[in-house]
């Protein structure tokens, strides 16, 4: 949670989430996402912000970045991505790199995308709208799940397939030199 006097957190689909949590600012919690085709389903957040570039809460993802200061040996940051006020589209992204031993292995890595700023309650849309402690003025970031789920694996690049590509490109380059080397010859020598 970002905004400053605390998150009103609801999730209407799955049944680990509960109604309405009650969340401090900077204060942390999991929220189990799951799909769904109605567009009022998934996580709401409502808190007061101060402006529309002030994000009310945040989500973290695990991210690739190798040679960024805070990156550990297989260049992984834990990192929090910002969700302003407004419908936001996360987009899920689980990353297998084989060729790493540690952290870098196993990534989930969460993008966002803002659809809209409009961060007025909508209406059916949060139980937390009904809440005694719900005050005027706070304003909703609605979470939804893209449909489409992207699954990457990373392998060793090298295998018998690619020895014979290297080989057969090899040898390509060898007649293409040795071409333009008896070209170049004929014609100096006339």
């Amino acid at each position: 949670c970002e905004a400053a006097g605390g998150c009103l957190l609801s999730n209407t689909i799955g049944s680990k989430n509960p109604e309405c949590l009650k969340l401090a600012q900077k204060e942390e919690t999991d929220v189990f996402i799951e799909y769904s085709d109605s567009f009022l389903d998934g996580p709401s957040i409502l808190g007061t912000v101060a402006t529309e570039s002030t994000p009310v809460v945040s989500v973290l993802s695990e991210v690739n970045m190798a040679g960024y200061a805070g990156a550990d040996e297989d260049g992984t940051v834990f990192k929090w991505n910002p969700v302003f006020q407004g419908t936001s589209m996360m987009t899920y992204v689980h990353t297998t790199n084989k060729t790493l031993s540690r952290s870098g292995r196993d990534r989930e890595e969460y993008f966002n995308v803002q659809l809209n700023t409009d961060g007025t309650v909508m209406e059916g849309s949060t139980p937390c709208a009904d809440d005694a402690a719900f005050a005027a003025g706070m304003r909703q970031t609605r979470i939804r799940v893209h449909p489409a789920i992207t699954k990457i694996v990373v392998t060793e690049g090298f295998s018998v397939w690619t020895y014979i590509g290297v080989c057969s490109g090899q040898y390509a380059a060898l007649i293409s030199w040795g071409a333009l080397v008896v070209a170049v010859y004929d014609t100096v020598k006339g």
